[in-house]
């Protein structure tokens, strides 16, 4: 509840669907390539070596993780060094006070930009926007994204036999947090009555929903069998199964900034983050981006 509170400590709103990420992975394809598929508990060095054995047998690209390359792939790229028992990029993405690049948090980087410049991982501006339909037609063996796609492939079945597995780990589990919710600025009227629409919204409207498009678990717990128990239904266990991993995991962090500055942070993102990726700009440069925006922090508090 506190990326939902107020700088004063009051509640400004609360989560209503959780968003959680993992890998979805075609089954045949890894068989081909004589790897294992992903499973909980896998390293980051078994995910990129998985990505380039897929990339040796034809795949054009063996991993495609726009999570790792976009303007929040900073956050992302936190898991590393959170897993490996590091620092997390930001301390707080609702209320943050600084932001931070460790030694592990730069070791994470460094093999990702070795996983791009050997053609195994998609690069910084790679179109995402039909990245779905590849995967389902098999030509994308292993896809960064979330359980949200599990409804759509119920109703357009893929050409493939696929399944959805944790984010990778160093050492111990660690995932992004990433909650749509609801909100109510403090000059509504009829404040009680709206809060009561607010937990109808927020527990009851989930089991008439999910059970017909089970899209996202409910962060309200009671309401959280009609998720499960309609991936269940249509034989989605790694789904599910991925899901209640994710929601366990005690190592998290946000998937972007909240604040009112987070658009002059992604420019900072942006002026730096590509060109690092690609070998345009030294690994040195993560903490001058780091640095840029710690001096946006500063002024803004």
């Amino acid at each position: 509840m506190k990326n939902w509170k107020t700088a004063d400590g009051k509640i400004g709103g609360v989560p209503s669907l959780m968003n959680t990420y993992g890998i979805w992975y075609d089954i045949d394809a890894f068989k081909a390539a004589g790897i294992p598929v992903p499973a909980a508990g896998w390293t980051w060095d078994q995910m990129y070596e998985a990505a380039a054995k897929l990339h040796e047998k034809g795949a054009k690209y063996g991993l495609v993780a726009d999570a790792m390359t976009a303007l929040d792939a900073p956050f992302s790229l936190s898991l590393y060094s959170q897993s490996a028992g590091g620092a997390p990029f930001t301390n707080d993405v609702h209320h943050p006070t600084k932001v931070t690049v460790d030694a592990t948090y730069t070791e994470g980087v460094s093999k990702l930009v070795a996983g791009i410049k050997s053609g195994a991982v998609a690069p910084p501006g790679y179109d995402i926007s039909n990245q779905q339909s590849l995967f389902s037609a098999g030509e994308i063996p292993m896809l960064w994204s979330g359980q949200w796609l599990a409804a759509g492939f119920l109703t357009d079945k893929p050409k493939i036999k696929y399944g959805f597995a944790p984010l990778p780990q160093v050492d111990k589990p660690a995932t992004l947090y990433d909650a749509v919710g609801i909100c109510t600025p403090s000059y509504t009227k009829n404040a009680d009555a709206t809060f009561k629409v607010l937990k109808y919204l927020d527990s009851t409207v989930w089991d008439k929903v999910l059970p017909d498009s089970p899209v996202a678990v409910p962060a309200y717990t009671g309401a959280q069998d009609s998720y499960f128990n309609a991936l269940d239904k249509a034989g989605q266990t790694t789904v599910a199964s991925t899901v209640k991993t994710d929601l366990k995991a005690s190592a998290t962090i946000g998937v972007r900034f909240t604040t009112q500055w987070a658009g002059q942070a992604s420019d900072l993102v942006t002026a730096y983050w590509p060109d690092i990726l690609q070998g345009k700009k030294p690994l040195s440069d993560l903490q001058t981006m780091a640095d840029k925006i710690n001096e946006l922090v500063k002024s803004n508090s």
